[in-house]
Parts: C-alpha cells; sequence; structure tokens
C-alpha cells in the first residue's frame, strides 16, 4: 500500500480521538467554564447541567448578600409571582446613560412611569430603553421624546410591557443633549418566580462559597435565587464555576484510545497482507522473465596464468564468451530460444535466417 494512503487511514482513524478532545477541551473550559453573573433583586434564575461531566457546583456572591442556590432532580415550574417596585431619580449627565439591570422569567410584567425632574423643557435628545441581553444585546423598546411630550404637564409618561422569554433585561434613560439632566423612574414589576418547595438541596452564601454536590448520571437543574433589596438599584454579582468529573472525562477517552487502536491494528494487518501480495505478484513476474538455460561464468584462461583463470572471468572477450553475444554477427545481444532444446545463442534477426 503507498505510504501516503497509509497516512490517509491513520488520520481517519484518529478523528474520533482528536474530536472528543476538542470536544472535552470546550465542555470544560468553555460551557463549564467559570461565569460571571448579575442578578437584581427577587430574581430566580434557572439552569441546567450534566452531572455527566460536572461534579459539583460552586457559587460565589461577592459581597455576601445571601444568595440561595437551590437544587432538584426534574425541571422545577414558574409558580408563585413577587411583585416589588423601585422609585429613583437618576441623575443622567451630557452623553451619558443611567438604568439599572434585572433577571426576569417568562410571563413577568414591566410598568414604566418616568418624568423630567429637572433639565429644562427640550425632550428631543432623551431616550428611554429597555434591552436583553447579556452579551448580544437587543433593543426591545425605545420612548423618545415624542413619547415624553406629556411630561410637560406634570402627569407623566406610562407604559407596559410583558416578558416572553428569560433573560437579562436593562432599563435605563439615555441623555444626548448638551445639559445634565434628573429624570423620576417609578417601575413596577410582577416577577415570575421558580417554585423552590420540591428542591433536593439548598445552600447560601452567608457564610461565604455555597457548594451544591451532584448526583450522577442524571441530568441537574438548579436556581438562582436573591431576595428583596433595600437598595433600589442593587446588583448581585455572582461568581459560578464548575468542578469537573474527571473519572468521565478519563473513561470516554480510554475508550476512544481503544476503538482507535483496534482501527489502526486492523489497517496495519490489511497494509501486511497487501504488501505480501504485491512482493507475490513482483516474484512472479520476476519469475517469467528469468531465461530457461541457467548461466554460467566461464573463466578466461587466454593470456593469463592458471592461478589468474582460476579467481578471474575474463574481462576484455567477457561480452564475447558470457553467453550474451549472438555468436552469428557477434553484434546483437541474444534475444530468442530454439526449441525444443532450449539453446539461446542468437540474436533474432539471426536465428530467422
Amino acid at each position: 500500500m503507498p505510504p501516503r494512503r497509509d497516512q490517509r487511514h491513520c488520520a481517519r482513524a484518529l478523528l474520533p480521538l482528536l474530536a472528543w478532545l476538542c470536544a472535552a477541551l470546550s465542555l470544560r473550559y468553555g460551557y463549564y467554564g467559570s461565569n460571571h453573573l448579575a442578578l437584581g433583586p427577587n430574581s430566580s434564575r434557572m439552569m441546567m447541567t450534566s452531572s455527566l461531566f460536572v461534579e459539583q457546583l460552586q457559587v460565589k456572591d461577592e459581597a455576601g448578600q445571601g444568595l440561595l442556590l437551590y437544587g432538584f432532580n426534574d425541571r422545577p415550574q414558574l409558580g408563585s409571582e413577587t411583585n416589588w417596585t423601585i422609585s429613583s431619580d437618576l441623575f443622567v449627565d451630557t452623553y451619558s446613560r443611567q438604568g439599572f439591570s434585572m433577571w426576569l422569567n417568562r410571563g413577568s410584567r414591566i410598568w414604566m412611569a418616568w418624568q423630567v425632574a429637572y433639565g429644562g423643557e427640550s425632550y428631543a435628545d432623551m431616550l428611554v430603553v429597555l434591552i436583553k441581553g447579556e452579551q448580544n444585546l437587543e433593543e426591545l423598546e425605545r420612548y423618545s421624546h415624542d413619547d415624553m411630550g406629556n411630561s410637560r404637564d406634570g402627569s407623566g409618561s406610562n407604559r407596559e410591557f410583558s416578558v416572553a422569554e428569560d433573560g437579562m433585561y436593562y432599563l435605563g434613560v439615555i441623555n444626548l443633549s448638551l445639559r445634565s439632566i434628573t429624570m423620576n423612574m417609578n417601575i413596577k414589576i410582577a416577577s415570575k418566580m421558580y417554585d423552590t418547595s420540591k428542591a433536593t438541596s439548598i445552600c447560601s452564601t452567608s457564610n461565604g462559597e455555597c457548594k451544591l454536590k451532584l448526583l450522577f448520571p442524571n441530568a441537574q437543574y438548579y436556581v438562582l435565587a436573591t431576595s428583596d433589596s433595600e437598595v433600589p438599584l442593587k446588583v448581585w454579582h455572582i461568581q459560578l464555576s464548575f468542578v469537573a468529573r474527571l473519572t468521565s472525562y478519563v473513561v470516554v477517552t480510554g475508550v476512544l484510545v481503544v476503538i482507535v487502536s483496534v482501527i489502526l491494528k486492523h489497517l496495519g494487518a490489511c497494509c501486511v497482507e497487501q504488501t505480501r501480495r504485491e512482493q507475490g505478484v513482483e516474484a512472479a513476474a520476476a519469475a517469467e522473465t528469468q531465461p530457461i538455460a541457467p548461466r554460467k561464468e566461464m573463466a578466461c584462461g587466454y593470456g593469463a596464468t592458471e592461478e589468474e583463470a582460476e579467481s578471474s572471468v575474463c574481462c576484455a572477450a567477457e561480452d564475447l564468451y558470457d553467453g550474451k553475444i549472438c555468436v552469428i554477427c557477434y553484434d546483437e545481444r541474444r534475444s530468442c530460444f530454439f526449441t525444443p532444446c532450449g539453446h539461446s545463442v542468437a540474436c533474432c534477426s539471426c536465428a530467422q535466417r
């Protein structure tokens, strides 16, 4: 088998192992790597992880504010609804923005009311925006000066928004004018919370790092929950990390190594068999080209001593007497055989004459 073909077969056999190594690195340092999350007050965020590759969850609340971590064997359902209100005066400097973030589950509702408390008569360069997402941001709502027109009479502006998907939402005020403004924001939120009555485990970050061990091999659900806060714009900054189940990675890697070894061994046996087959074909072809009469080396005794005749072959007249030159024309090589005797003494041209 050609060397390039052998290399292609070996590369194809190693592909599953290389693919698994890439997937393992992606799982360990990507999907199950350390995450930094932000949650608002009265938040309830559900996540799922595989206990096949994760042995333990670790949650650290940077401020030690008493975050709760619940563990479930089955997927929890959205149950109770918690109502909470944010009322605050946002000072927005020129060409800047102010706002706050919160995690909301589907089915939650937001009622927004705002009024410019200070900043003049013009609202052309002021925007109230509602943005969804943590990295890939998506603007959901934008209210411009046309929506703020009724705030001049002191009644303010009111809007309602229903949450269709779980996610992080940012509500803020953007000031694009040359003057600073003070915006009075009144936000009422009806937040959907997950039912934690069926939780199999619970821990808190009040006393430091919280750890939750996962049961093998079922998929595990966990809920991060925050309580109400006296500070309206308070945000919980959380570090979530996963402890890998090394046994699973080692077992999967070992199984793939065995499979690849069997494939390579099979390919090696096929290569040896193919090489033997090709060598047999070459040997048969070489046997067909051998002459019928065996070649004999004839000692040259003309013009030499007996010792030289016994120890060497003829040099000057070797081409004439070594059984290769036609004995008729002394010019061409012998190239045919006579039957039935099998002698080869002449070239084809002389033999035909």
